[in-house]
Order: C-alpha cells, then structure tokens, then sequence
C-alpha cells in the first residue's frame, strides 16, 4: 500500500471486496493500525466494481469524500439509499486512479 497525505493525516488506502456480493470495499489505515471503511455495503443491493456506497458514517467520512472527489477519484451520481437511520450516497469511481493511490 502506498501512503498519502489525506489533509494532514497520513494514511494508507486499499480494496477488498465484500464476500457475500463481491462489491468493492475501500478501505483506509492510519499510521497507528486503525481501519476506517470508506464504502458501505448495503445488504441485497450489488453494484458493479466501479460503484460504491460513501460511508457517510466514519469520523472521516467528510474528508474521505472531499480526497474522492479531489483527486477525481470518483463522483457522487445523485442516488442515495437508506439503510437504518443513515443515507448513504452512490459514487462513480475511476478503478485506474484508484489503483494508483492503493498500488505501492
């Protein structure tokens, strides 16, 4: 994983995807090990791997939106889903400039 300097924190990104409908996950760690999920998985809704759910939940979910949309990594399509009391909005994302920010 590469490091980048999300606004003063150091961070490191990365993908997986989730098991049981092979979504993209994005992951990011900080320095100290803590793992924040920048996407959501919403149960029963599959997406194809260039579409992800913001985690608007995170501590760092502003931040993590305004590095997505800076770096044109990916852009909000204006489709948002509720699941519990949380919205959750659905984003385009590049999968090559993703890359190059996860790759080492």
């Amino acid at each position: 994983m590469k490091k980048v300097n999300l606004y003063g924190i150091e961070v490191e990104f990365y993908t997986e995807s989730y098991g049981y409908h092979n979504s993209t996950a994005i992951k990011m760690k900080e320095n100290d090990g803590a793992v924040h999920d920048v996407t959501k998985s919403i149960p029963l809704i599959t997406l194809p791997p260039d579409y992800v759910f913001l985690n608007v939940a995170s501590e760092y979910a502003q931040v993590m939106r305004a590095f997505i949309e800076d770096n044109g990594i990916g852009k909000s399509t204006g489709v948002t889903v509720q699941f519990g009391y949380t919205v959750y909005p659905m984003y385009h994302i590049d999968v090559k400039k993703l890359k190059t920010i996860c790759e080492e």
